[in-house]
C-alpha cells in the first residue's frame, strides 16, 4: 500500500519530504512515494520512492504540483494508493488503518477516509484511497500533459463563484481543481466513493496551532492528523519535536 504525494522545488513544501517519508513509513507502516516537479531532471520510474517530472512549460507549476500525485497513481495498478499532502503528518494508527483501507476498496471503488464536504460539495482530495487500477479509469489513457491540458479546459475557476481566495493563494484561480476534477470524474465514471464512518474533524491539529499540541494525545487517537505551517525552517523546533515523537 502506497501514499502519494506531490510538490515542486518550493521548500515550503519540498522540505517536508524527509519528515513525512518517514512518519508514513515507520508510524503507519504505509510506503510514501512523491512526484517531484522540478526544472531539468526526468525519471520513468520511482527510485528510493521519488519519480522526477520535468516541469512543463506553460501550465501554472501549482497545478503541476497538485495533480501529480492522482496522475501517477497508475504505476501501481494492482496497489492501493492513498493521496495525501506533503505537509500532512498522519498521526493516529487506527484512522489510516490499513485493514480496513483493504475491505472498502475495490477495483470499482475508491474509499474515502475523511468525508468532510468542502466548499464546492467535492471531498477533500486527502484522503481517497484506492487501486492504481481504479484512479487508472479516470486518466483515459492520456498523457501527463493532455491530462493537465484536460484539467485547464474543464476551467475550475473559484471566481466563477462567489468564493474568495486566500491572499496566500491570489490569482491561482484553479486552485480547487484536484479536488473537483476527482470528485466529479467520479460521478461521471459511474466509480463509487464507500465514505467512512468518521471524519477528522476537531482531531486535526492546524498549522501554528503545533505551538500548544498535548503530545499525550498521539497515543489515545485524539489527534488524526497534523497539517504543518509553512515554510519549515520557521516552525523547525516544533517539527523536529513532534516528528522524533511519532516515529
Amino acid at each position: 500500500m502506497n501514499v502519494l504525494l506531490s510538490c515542486d522545488t518550493n521548500p515550503y513544501y519540498y522540505d517536508f519530504w524527509p519528515y513525512v517519508k518517514e512518519v508514513w513509513q515507520e508510524r503507519i507502516g504505509i510506503n510514501p512515494k512523491l512526484v517531484f516537479i522540478n526544472d531539468s531532471k526526468q525519471t520513468h520510474k520511482f527510485v528510493d520512492g521519488i519519480m522526477y517530472v520535468k516541469k512543463l512549460d506553460n501550465y501554472p507549476i501549482y497545478l503541476q504540483a497538485q495533480l501529480a500525485r492522482i496522475y501517477y497513481t497508475q504505476f501501481f495498478e494492482e496497489e492501493i494508493c492513498l493521496l495525501s499532502d506533503i505537509d500532512m503528518f498522519p498521526v493516529s494508527k487506527k484512522f489510516f488503518d490499513k485493514q480496513k483501507i483493504k475491505e472498502n476498496c475495490d477495483y470499482n471503488t475508491f474509499f474515502h477516509l475523511n468525508p468532510e464536504v468542502r466548499e464546492f460539495g467535492q471531498l477533500p482530495l486527502c484522503y481517497y484511497c484506492g487501486y492504481g487500477k481504479t484512479y487508472k479509469k479516470l486518466l483515459k489513457d492520456l498523457s501527463w500533459k493532455e491530462f493537465l491540458k484536460k484539467i485547464i479546459s474543464l476551467n475550475f475557476d473559484v471566481t466563477k463563484s462567489n468564493f474568495t481566495l486566500p491572499n496566500h493563494l491570489k490569482n491561482n484561480n484553479l486552485w480547487f481543481s484536484d479536488e473537483i476534477y476527482m470528485f466529479t470524474e467520479i460521478k461521471k465514471n459511474n466509480l463509487k466513493i464507500k465514505k467512512n464512518n468518521e471524519t477528522a474533524m476537531g482531531r486535526r491539529v492546524d498549522r501554528e496551532e503545533i505551538k500548544k499540541i498535548n503530545y499525550l494525545n498521539f497515543f489515545n487517537d485524539k489527534i488524526v492528523d497534523i497539517h504543518m505551517p509553512r515554510p519549515p525552517h520557521n516552525y523547525k523546533d516544533y517539527i523536529d519535536k513532534i516528528f522524533y515523537g511519532l516515529v
